[in-house]
């Protein structure tokens, strides 16, 4: 990347940390862009006197709303609405920009996913027929996408309140309170195949999450409630769930399963040795139970937990569960 490129890019990415509302200053955002230096395609790291001249250049050339705020020790936008008139992106810019919408049409439900197609559909119109090669949008898809079905209108409602920031009113399904509650919804996350909305009771700090797929009824409040960064960040580093973290496991795996330890992104960083009868030692730490457990059960026995010694117990149960209700079942055909 030239190196007016490589600036205008350090300012878009500057006006977008700023408008996510996480008050950047020159330190802490060339601490962040040092954190990207060496990345292939991204030789973002600078110094904290290049930032504070991006900044100056926003505000003097470019007429940004920009202001420093003392008690967040960052800036912000006086007129949140303002945008970044740039110059036109580069091919390359615009390609990228089409393969992540792309993708994400396939963990959309309706509206949302039209609305997304659509956008697709008019960016590939005027720009260059060439633009992503001899490649073609359809040739790369989420193969693993929404599995649970939402009611298209539902999930409007709820968008509109988490982009807006405005109050919820839900009723779900099976639940006794016909009449609804009230939360504010922070957080609006698609996990293993569902979309979840996590945020708090409204007015209140007490913590809550659904399933979008179980809310019934949804209507939005004019009522706007202010981002809980806290949250938001504690959810990026504890996982959607925010369960308990295994600070040590151990497992002994069969080799067969080589490929799926390679690849799992919960088992990244996992520290992993070859025995001499061929099985894999993993050595792992920090790992959430709500997703090692149901793992290690659908494995079909080619993974044994050795330590820590409490969780081979929650194994040991779930199984025998799983065990028990087959067993009825297959009781129970045997004796028609």
């Amino acid at each position: 990347m030239d190196k007016p490129s490589e600036a205008l890019m350090r300012k878009l990415r500057l006006i977008a940390e700023i408008k996510k509302g996480n008050y950047p200053n020159a330190e802490s955002f060339a601490i962040k862009l040092q954190a990207r230096e060496g990345e292939d395609g991204e030789p973002f790291g600078c110094s904290r006197r290049t930032i504070a001249r991006d900044i100056q250049t926003l505000i003097n050339v470019h007429k940004a709303p920009i202001e420093y705020d003392p008690y967040h020790r960052g800036y912000f936008l006086r007129d949140p609405e303002w945008e970044f008139q740039t110059p036109v992106l580069e091919e390359d810019f615009i390609g990228m920009m089409l393969i992540g919408t792309n993708l994400a049409k396939d963990l959309l439900p309706e509206p949302l996913k039209q609305q997304v197609e659509n956008s697709v559909a008019q960016t590939l119109a005027s720009n260059n027929a060439e633009l992503l090669g001899n490649a073609t949008l359809d040739g790369m898809f989420c193969a693993s996408a929404l599995e649970c079905e939402v009611d298209p209108a539902i999930f409007q409602t709820v968008f509109d309140a988490w982009r807006q920031k405005m109050l919820l009113r839900i009723v779900c399904r099976n639940k006794e309170a016909d009449s609804g509650i009230e939360i504010e919804p922070h957080i609006l996350a698609f996990y293993r195949g569902a979309w979840y909305i996590k945020g708090y009771l409204a007015h209140t700090k007490t913590r809550c999450l659904y399933a979008v797929s179980r809310i019934v009824q949804a209507t939005r409040i004019a009522y706007v409630f202010e981002m809980d960064r806290k949250l938001l960040e504690e959810t990026h580093e504890k996982g959607l769930l925010g369960g308990e973290k295994i600070p040590q496991v151990k497992l002994q795996c069969d080799n067969s399963i080589a490929d799926d330890i390679c690849d799992r992104q919960m088992l990244r960083g996992a520290k992993i040795e070859t025995q001499t009868d061929s099985s894999l030692l993993v050595l792992m730490n920090n790992v959430a139970k709500e997703e090692l457990i149901p793992w290690i059960l659908a494995q079909g026995g080619k993974v044994q937990l050795l330590e820590p010694e409490f969780l081979r117990e929650e194994v040991l149960i779930a199984a025998q569960s799983l065990e028990a209700k087959h067993r009825k079942k297959s009781s129970r055909k045997a004796n028609k």
